[in-house]
């Protein structure tokens, strides 16, 4: 998979830190960072 490259400008610290303190999070408890499609309820 090729990676991003941002070419104009730098990508600002408060930034990466706060990508970096969501994927903690995620890492920490992926069950409640994650979407799940709700099942389709059917009328039989």
């Amino acid at each position: 998979m090729p990676a991003t490259v941002k070419e104009e400008s730098q990508v600002p610290n408060e930034d990466i830190d706060l990508a970096l303190m969501y994927k903690d999070m995620f890492v920490l408890n992926p069950t409640i960072h994650t979407y799940v499609e709700p099942e389709e309820e059917t009328d039989e």
